[in-house]
């Protein structure tokens, strides 16, 4: 059980000052009930992991790759992060957690490279060795190919979004990924506009259309106390009531955000000198929202956002062949409503120039954006 695991051996610097086991937050319980869920049905994780800032997800993927590699044998991990600083951070939380594990199930450590790799295991001569013989490394995104000295059993991809370029996962480390069962793949960001952005939310918008072994897991900040300020004595709180904090009787109503969650909102808003399109990109209230970047769009965000909440499903879905109409499920065509003989409609078409790149690495990888054609009654 590895919830057990973190709980009562996996210990943690927290954000005051001092150390405690990790229990998971509120906001991590989503992400490791996904990849719980995920094991039990499949008996592999394949998680995507999209969050806020500063939730602990780094930390929680560490701790399923540290329980798989501490008490399995012959397991080789790797984790990459986006820079030398935070792969660092990251190693230390794995040190962290093996020397706080209790002497009675925690194996001899046989080498150890201070900020980069822990190999457990023992001479097996040794009447006394536990049998364990695996390794944890730790690297930068830059450094992807350190990690390819053989089949990687457990893969974790941190901040993805910020890597330089999603190429080497493709071409390197992915093919040297075990498809084995108990096998570990978790790749977590925040929204950001770097290299591996792209190919992280395609891969997202698969597996939220069912397509493919990955899951996709939302982590809701707001979850968390941390993310709150309470109100002052016989203080009153109006939301709406000034234009710079935009959409808070919405969030209010039915997003779930509570009125502290506001308060902490407009704080940081103001932090960043009233840029709500970064505090959105740092603490999304859902997957949509973080990947909005004011560079790529001619139309105004919040009227955007507005927009996207009245977004439905198609009523049904058709695949054209041989001039006929065939309902089909994964169709290319979709309708919301059915047209009318007495109605006029208008046509609009987008034309791709399909000369992008296949993005994803699978054999039904479609090169750059589809071609679109809109049909809209009039009226």
């Amino acid at each position: 059980d590895p919830e057990r695991f973190f709980r009562n051996e996996l210990k943690i610097k927290t954000k005051a000052i001092g150390a405690a086991f990790l229990a998971p937050n509120k906001a991590q319980l989503p992400l490791l009930r996904s990849a719980l869920k995920q094991q039990q049905e499949t008996g592999k994780i394949r998680q995507l992991w999209f969050k806020g800032r500063q939730i602990g997800a780094s930390t929680l993927a560490a701790g399923l790759i540290f329980h798989k590699t501490a008490l399995f044998s012959g397991v080789n991990s790797f984790i990459v992060a986006q820079d030398k600083i935070t792969s660092s951070k990251i190693f230390t939380i794995t040190d962290l957690f093996y020397r706080n594990l209790d002497p009675a199930i925690r194996p001899p450590r046989s080498y150890f490279t201070k900020g980069q790799e822990i190999v457990l295991g023992s001479d097996p001569g040794d009447r006394d060795a536990s049998g364990i013989t695996s390794n944890l490394l730790v690297g930068q995104a830059k450094e992807i190919n350190l990690g390819i000295g053989g089949a990687l059993h457990c893969l974790h991809l941190s901040e993805i979004a910020r890597y330089p370029s999603a190429a080497p996962l493709l071409e390197s480390l992915f093919p040297a990924c075990s498809d084995a069962p108990g096998t570990i793949r978790i790749m977590e960001t925040t929204a950001h506009f770097g290299g591996g952005a792209d190919y992280f939310r395609e891969q997202c918008e698969r597996a939220m259309r069912g397509d493919g072994e990955y899951r996709y897991a939302f982590s809701p900040w707001w979850l968390l106390d941390d993310y709150t300020i309470p109100l002052a004595k016989g203080e009153k709180f109006r939301p709406d009531s000034r234009s710079d904090y935009p959409n808070e009787k919405h969030l209010l109503k039915k997003v779930g955000l509570s009125i502290e969650n506001l308060k902490w909102r407009r704080s940081i808003i103001d932090q960043y000198s009233g840029d709500v399109d970064l505090f959105r990109m740092s603490f999304p209230t859902d997957f949509r929202e973080g990947w909005i970047t004011r560079d790529a769009s001619a139309f105004p965000h919040g009227k955007l956002k507005d927009m996207m909440r009245e977004v439905r499903p198609p009523a049904v879905r058709f695949k054209v062949a041989d001039g006929k109409l065939y309902q089909d499920p994964a169709g290319d065509l979709w309708v919301w409503k059915r047209p009318r003989k007495d109605a006029m409609y208008d046509i609009g078409a987008d034309v791709a120039g399909g000369d992008g790149a296949a993005s994803d690495g699978g054999d039904d990888a479609k090169a750059g954006d589809f071609s679109t054609l809109e049909v809209v009654e009039r009226g």
